[in-house]
């Protein structure tokens, strides 16, 4: 099978110079007696096909070369093998092949070429048999697949009476007028052989079945001067005829055929394949497919965030959210469309459901429900328990978070669980003009005392609230309309998008490579040609730049320090519910306003 990259490729190989080459192989075969050692060296075939794998269009065409002689062969008789021989010696000669056919073929070839002789009623290797055992009471078999007309043989017996002929003269007088009979076995019966040749059992036919089921034909050929020949290759022929019953290569399309979604998962994996194959060796795209993603908040982010998934062949995504979606929405959230305004769609709902239409095999769930956050009173949350609950599960059973809500203090919550149970969290957040894209550092473990600890001996990045000393809060509160809605370059969400994304896929490779590293080895050092993975992205349409940050943890972090972790786990839906009746508790369990009582404004220096 030869396979070329392009159409071009395909038509203007030379195609004269593949089938001589192969020629060439089965004519030194058939002048060093290895053919009759080996009948399978002259069933050579060729393939040439271009494959168009965006369209499952197969071009190809087939080649089974044959020898051809200067002076052409002669049938000079043709009779039904039964009424020459009979029936009770074609059931014999049967079950005969049937018993000693791996002996025939020393297990090696599929379609054997034996020969029988009638007086002795022995069925042997054309190796054995041919110079030794062969007289004019005897008949070359052949397991022939032409099933379309009896004046001749298959194709394949070309090459057969070119090896009969070149070595006649090793039979001496043994050959009545440079003719053979060539016992073609064709019909049910050999098909049935085969099968159970194949399944490695017993094969009996009958007299009947002979009668009803055997096409088996003699054919008496005259094979000519053995003189023809000399080392010269003789003309070698067979490329197939197309549709048009001219040499020429065929079309299978398969378009049609296929199941859709089969087509469709074949097709959003293509493209990772290529890169794979063309750019990323290293690219495992078992892992991205079964990497299951979790996304807080469904709006312009959430629904760019997911798309970019979706092109990365992610399997899983879950959207948790609990807004509506608006006639404001569809015009910046790629996900909904204006009849998911009118009909007043959840948008998490909304846009899992328009991932599935874009992919049918994509597990997308929407899941409706409310963040407890900071400075929000959980009074005005219904279910609020359960809320946290599903929150907490969804956070477990997800291998990559990603924080997209609209506000600070909902990213809280999400924060605090990804640390808690250890899970990648990437964050993503808008400006007017500008964004910010980073990944949180490692979380915490847990002891063989089952409680929370984090190792303080191998570097850790920062998270969202590493940088303040202030609890996030209800920033929602006495905001007027023009406040309450965020107000960004349209193209901005795209670009954040797409980064939060590129940074998991580059995050989790890095992982994959190295086990126990720290997070210091992931961000933007000198490190040769490894791959450098920054912590922060922050970037601007103002001037469109664009800098790479590492910030590492903070001990006193209000989302992802110890205490607050222990806290959590220790007691989640009391300190969840105390959080959000009173955000300053952060500050105190994560030693902030201890911190702060201890600076004494004397001590600080102002500076120009």
């Amino acid at each position: 099978l030869l396979s070329v990259n392009t159409i071009e490729e395909f038509k203007t190989i030379n195609k004269i110079d593949l089938i001589n080459k192969i020629g060439l192989s089965i004519w030194n075969d058939i002048k060093s007696g290895n053919a009759i050692k080996n009948p399978d060296l002259l069933l050579s075939h060729l393939i040439i096909i271009y494959a168009d794998l965006k369209s499952y269009k197969f071009n190809y065409w087939c080649c089974i070369p044959a020898l051809i002689p200067s002076q052409p062969f002669t049938y000079l008789s043709t009779q039904p093998a039964k009424d020459l021989l009979g029936n009770a010696i074609i059931s014999d000669l049967y079950n005969q092949l049937s018993s000693k056919y791996n002996s025939l073929t020393n297990n090696v070839s599929s379609y054997p070429i034996v020969i029988y002789n009638k007086l002795s009623n022995e069925l042997v290797k054309l190796s054995d048999g041919w110079i030794d055992r062969y007289s004019k009471d005897c008949y070359i078999v052949i397991l022939d697949s032409n099933q379309l007309s009896n004046d001749t043989a298959s194709w394949l017996v070309r090459n057969l009476l070119i090896l009969l002929s070149y070595h006649q003269k090793s039979l001496h007088n043994q050959i009545t007028n440079n003719t053979v009979r060539l016992l073609s076995l064709r019909g049910k019966l050999i098909q049935s052989v085969l099968i159970n040749v194949i399944n490695s059992s017993s094969y009996k036919s009958t007299i009947d079945q002979i009668d009803k089921d055997d096409e088996s034909v003699v054919y008496e050929i005259e094979l000519g001067d053995h003189n023809q020949f000399n080392d010269e290759l003789p003309k070698v022929v067979g490329w197939e005829l197309n549709e048009r019953n001219k040499p020429g290569p065929r079309l299978a399309d398969l378009s049609h055929v296929l199941d859709t979604n089969l087509l469709m998962r074949q097709a959003v994996d293509l493209n990772i394949r290529l890169m794979r194959w063309r750019a990323w060796s290293d690219l495992d795209t078992d892992k991205i497919a079964s990497t299951k993603c979790l996304l807080f908040g469904a709006g312009t982010l959430g629904c760019a965030v997911g798309r970019t998934l979706l092109s990365w062949g992610i399997r899983n995504i879950t959207f948790f959210d609990n807004g509506i979606v608006s006639y404001s929405n569809p015009s910046r959230q790629c996900l909904f469309n204006y009849q998911d305004a009118v009909d007043k769609v959840y948008k998490s709902i909304a846009a899992a459901q328009r991932l599935k239409e874009i992919f049918p095999d994509v597990n997308s769930v929407g899941i409706v429900g409310t963040i407890p956050m900071p400075g929000h009173p959980i009074n005005e949350v219904k279910n609020w328990e359960n809320d946290l609950e599903l929150i907490d599960q969804l956070v477990r059973d997800h291998d990559v978070i990603f924080a997209l809500t609209d506000s600070r203090e909902a990213r809280w919550l999400p924060t605090v669980l990804a640390a808690s149970y250890n899970k990648l969290l990437i964050n993503a957040a808008l400006g007017f003009d500008s964004y910010l894209v980073m990944r949180h550092g490692h979380g915490a473990s847990i002891g063989s005392d089952k409680k929370p600890f984090i190792d303080t001996t191998i570097t850790r990045l920062g998270c969202y609230f590493c940088s303040d000393i202030v609890a996030a809060s209800n920033s929602q509160r006495d905001r007027t309309l023009d406040q309450q809605c965020t107000v960004t370059r349209p193209g901005l969400s795209f670009i954040a998008s797409a980064l939060a994304v590129e940074l998991m896929i580059a995050v989790l490779h890095e992982q994959h490579q190295k086990t126990n590293q720290s997070d210091d080895s992931l961000v933007d050092h000198e490190r040769g040609d490894e791959l450098v993975i920054p912590h922060q992205i922050r970037g601007s349409l103002q001037g469109f730049s664009q800098i790479n940050l590492m910030t590492p943890a903070y001990s006193h972090c209000t989302g992802c320090c110890l205490p607050i972790l222990s806290k959590y786990l220790e007691s989640s839906k009391d300190f969840v519910q105390l959080v959000c009746q009173q955000s300053s508790i952060l500050e105190e369990i994560s030693g902030i306003t201890s911190l702060l009582s201890e600076v004494s404004l004397d001590d600080c220096v102002e500076s120009d």
